[in-house]
């Protein structure tokens, strides 16, 4: 629990669970949010006689007071000293010498074992210290929860945010599988006039980052898009961390019309003296809103330079259109190279669509709101 309602933080916990077939002892062991020895977030050894059985779970809370209050129940330790029930976990002044505080828009959770080895961690948000992607940074009141909770394959595949935060209580079920949300790459050329096509995508501007991105979208049909339930994002499998958002209702393009996706109205403005035509981040109010499709992905956009994806999705979450570049071959193979900082990728001409790296151009001008037909 990252980011609890309660206040911050007496309100975070950690829960644990031994997916082994043997008792662990506990009491060597520690548990905190600094992953450098000597600095200054928190490290925290459990009491003498802690174990953890085969298939149980414990709770570490900052505030067992806290905790009781919101949940109705004891958690196993806590970092307070705030009930005399509950038992406390021992500071560690060797590893760190402030307290645990997770931080809501990145950090990180070790456990260690006796030697000081990592046994586990976990890192979301900004913090890609446990592994890349990180989990996305969970909503208020909202918690991380590994699914299923044996699995540990140290990538963030491994977890979940979860709406309904069960302490104590851990998903034993394995993942249904949902192969029809997943964007199939069935190349489809069209010459010329495809249907709703990304026309051009700066992914590494001048200015910050991503702020100053934004993605170029074409209608080169003949007829004009109902664009209310479709989506564009760099998320290319439904549930991981990356982003996906949906148009606001009433969205439309017409044939032959270009519009702009920001990820911010007012940077884009800035830059090139007019408004995109929809932002993902609100700073403007001149210009609608995209919102997070949160079936598909709860993180934001970040388009990556080295390497990633822009897809377009349909009313029905069917891959419409697709770009990548740099490391990524998910669209075509190979994909787009690398460019410049301040360059964009555009497609040219913009009404052909061959499904492949041949369709598009570095462009050192990037010209937003304006396509190159034959």
């Amino acid at each position: 629990m990252v980011q609890p309602a309660s206040s911050e933080p007496d309100g975070e916990w950690v829960e644990l669970y031994n997916s082994g077939g043997a008792t662990i002892t506990l009491s060597s062991y520690k548990l905190g949010d600094e992953e450098t020895r000597g600095h200054g977030e928190g490290m925290f050894q459990f009491p003498m006689g802690a174990s953890l059985a085969p298939g149980q779970v414990i709770i570490i809370a900052q505030n067992a007071a806290n905790f009781h209050a919101v949940y109705g129940f004891n958690p196993d330790f806590e970092i307070a000293a705030s009930s005399p029930v509950v038992p406390d976990m021992r500071k560690v002044l060797s590893w760190a010498s402030g307290t645990i505080s997770l931080e809501n828009n990145g950090d990180e959770v070790l456990l260690l074992d006796g030697a000081d080895l990592l046994a586990d961690a976990l890192s979301w948000g900004n913090s890609s210290w446990a592994f890349y992607p990180p989990c996305p940074a969970p909503l208020t009141e909202w918690s991380l929860e590994r699914y299923p909770v044996y699995i540990d394959t140290n990538t963030s595949n491994d977890w979940r945010t979860q709406p309904i935060p069960t302490p104590g209580t851990v998903n034993l079920t394995p993942p249904t599988p949902t192969p029809s949300l997943t964007p199939t790459r069935t190349p489809t050329p069209t010459t010329p006039g495809g249907g709703l096509l990304v026309s051009e995508v700066l992914y590494d501007p001048f200015s910050a980052e991503p702020a100053g991105e934004w993605i170029e979208l074409y209608n080169a049909s003949g007829e004009t898009i109902d664009l209310a339930n479709c989506k564009v994002g760099d998320e290319v499998v439904p549930g991981n961390p990356e982003g996906m958002y949906q148009f606001p209702s009433g969205a439309s393009i017409e044939t032959g019309q270009v519009i702009i996706v920001a990820d911010r109205a007012d940077v884009f403005t800035n830059t090139y003296g007019f408004y995109p035509d929809y932002e993902y981040i609100d700073s403007d109010g001149n210009v609608p809103d995209m919102s997070k499709y949160i079936p598909w992905a709860i993180w934001v956009v970040n388009l990556s330079n080295p390497g990633d994806e822009v897809l377009v999705l349909d009313e029905n979450d069917y891959f419409e259109d697709a770009i990548s570049w740099g490391d990524s071959n998910w669209a075509f193979d190979p994909p787009c190279p690398v460019i410049a900082e301040g360059h964009s990728l555009e497609r040219y001409p913009a009404e052909v669509d061959t499904d492949t790296a041949a369709d598009w151009i570095d462009q050192a001008v990037p010209n937003p709101g304006q396509v190159n037909l034959y």
